[in-house]
């Protein structure tokens, strides 16, 4: 691509990302719930009842990064939405560098010049191409997975420089705010990974444990009591949640099989039906088993064994949780990097198949109700399942060292 095509292409995307911010930041999204949050530690109420259901979700770690949150929303909520917005696009610009120099081996840059990529290289301009409606949707709920995903990205980059320690600290904290980057845990101690294993478990112990320290043992463990039912709130199995268990419920139990397009668009609890857990079990056991094939605990590790296999552990930690919403897959920003110059040479037909799915599931971009019919055919959680095919299949081959 000429220096020309980069200029014009980084004009273009910036002039889309001014017209979509006005939208995020007018909405209050998730991030309203992040500042009644932190006012709640503030006060020194109770971090889950006096949010009621569905006003906090997380870990009670998650709870003491939201009161700085909220003394910053006390400048203005759109003070601070803007602010938010611009922190969670500095976040990604440091994803796609930490991404360009570890798989690369080259700088990125805000401007294209000679010997570094810029966003609108071919090399990070696919994967931001490909994963963009679910990086609008995260924006447009002011989201923060894409703090939680730089310090996974951190941590897939310090193992592939061979820095485990480090690798395993960054994924602990991640694995401490979010559960899902605790599959990375497990991973590592297969691999046996010894050094990072213990410090993701040490790190993400402490970090989880360290909320004592400000509220009291008698009071944190309260919390840690009330956590799992407050987490349990909102596991709809609509549209929207991608994960192998809202499919599974989809298909098998509301949507019987036949059904599953025309389900409602609203909130869509479990059916309880036994087929649900019969299909969702197999189909975690299925991923469960192929990973476990071809990531072998005395298999190679080098650079790109490593970005390789963490690609595929942070895809399949979306896919098996019990809630997977659609802006969680913005994560596949990092395997499609990963990914991207072996499938444009030798499978280009993936990613036409990955467009053809991710596309048509954007409501910004195609009309109610066909983006709710494909969200409740689970095309999202195919494009995982595929991703993570591929990553199995780029470590299947051989690979050097």
């Amino acid at each position: 691509m000429t220096r020309r095509a980069e200029w014009i292409i980084l004009g273009m995307g910036f002039l889309l990302i001014l017209t979509a911010a006005r939208s995020w930041v007018r909405r209050e999204g998730d991030f309203q719930l992040y500042v009644g949050l932190g006012e709640t530690v503030l006060r020194g109420g109770h971090i889950y009842r006096d949010l009621g259901e569905g006003g906090n979700t997380w870990p009670p770690f998650y709870a003491l990064w939201c009161a700085p949150v909220a003394l910053a929303a006390r400048l203005g909520p759109r003070v601070v939405r803007t602010g938010w917005v611009a922190l969670n696009l500095v976040f990604l610009f440091l994803i796609m560098r930490m991404l360009a120099r570890s798989v690369y081996g080259k700088a990125l840059g805000l401007m294209p010049r000679r010997g570094a990529f810029s966003l609108a290289s071919p090399e990070m301009l696919l994967p931001l191409l490909l994963t963009a409606v679910f990086l609008n949707d995260d924006l447009n709920y002011l989201q923060v997975n894409l703090v939680i995903l730089a310090c996974v990205t951190a941590g897939i980059c310090r193992l592939a420089e061979g820095r485990e320690v480090a690798g395993g600290a960054w994924l602990g904290f991640a694995a401490a705010l979010k559960v899902l980057p605790g599959l990375f845990i497990p991973y590592l101690f297969w691999r046996g990974r010894w050094r990072a294993g213990i410090a993701a478990s040490v790190v993400a112990g402490v970090c989880s444990l360290s909320p004592a320290l400000v509220f009291g043992w008698r009071r944190f463990l309260d919390f840690v009591a009330a956590w799992p039912q407050a987490a349990h709130w909102g596991w709809g199995m609509n549209g929207p949640n991608q994960s192998l268990l809202a499919m599974s419920e989809r298909f098998a139990g509301q949507g019987r099989w036949v059904g599953a397009a025309s389900l409602p668009r609203g909130y869509l609890g479990a059916s309880g039906d036994p087929a649900v857990l019969v299909v969702w079990g197999l189909a975690v056991a299925a991923v469960l088993v192929s990973m476990a094939v071809v990531i072998r605990p005395r298999g190679a590790w080098n650079r790109e064994t490593v970005l390789i296999e963490c690609s595929a552990v942070l895809t399949a930690s979306i896919l098996l949780g019990p809630l997977s919403w659609y802006h969680y897959f913005v994560a596949l920003v990092v395997p499609l990097t990963v990914l991207g110059d072996d499938l444009r040479r030798r499978a280009p037909w993936v990613l036409v198949i990955l467009a053809c799915l991710v596309f048509p599931s954007s409501s910004g971009l195609v009309r109610y109700p066909l983006s709710t019919v494909w969200l409740n055919l689970s095309a999202v959680t195919f494009v995982g399942l595929l991703v993570l095919g591929a990553c199995l299949w780029a470590r299947g081959r051989p690979v050097r060292g």
